[in-house]
């Protein structure tokens, strides 16, 4: 059974790491798990969410990667290093059939933290509906 404090994802959708620290030592032990998306991200919390993860807490990276494969790979290794458990990333037609570099993105990930039982990439859909 997963305990209450892993089952929820708190979005940290804040302007700042003051205020995201503020949010997550208010919140305590009660959350495990934060969601960083671009507001955050772009105000210095990567840096944030590999101290989050360091510290044991699980970090979903909400970043919604979308790039040529090769550069897709690239930030997805970088992401990795991070310890982020989840990571949204974007793949174009081509590179998820084709198996590109960017499928070879998703395997890095994939087996980036094997004590998680590898992270998790959440694929996102096409507004018709085909998967990327």
């Amino acid at each position: 059974m997963i305990a209450p404090r892993d089952r929820l994802i708190v979005a940290l959708d804040l302007p700042s790491v003051a205020a995201a620290e503020a949010m997550v030592a208010r919140l305590g032990d009660a959350v495990s798990f934060y969601k960083i998306g671009y507001q955050l991200a772009f105000a210095g919390g990567l840096s944030f969410a590999e101290g989050l993860a360091r510290s044991g807490r699980q970090v979903f990276l909400d970043l919604k990667l979308h790039d040529i494969g090769n550069t897709v790979h690239k930030g997805v290794e970088s992401v990795a290093r991070l310890g982020a458990t989840f990571l949204t990333v974007q793949r174009l037609s081509a590179d998820h059939e084709g198996g590109g570099r960017g499928a070879r993105a998703v395997r890095l990930v994939e087996f980036a933290h094997p004590r998680r039982h590898g992270a998790d990439l959440l694929r996102r859909r096409r507004p018709r509906g085909r998967r990327l």
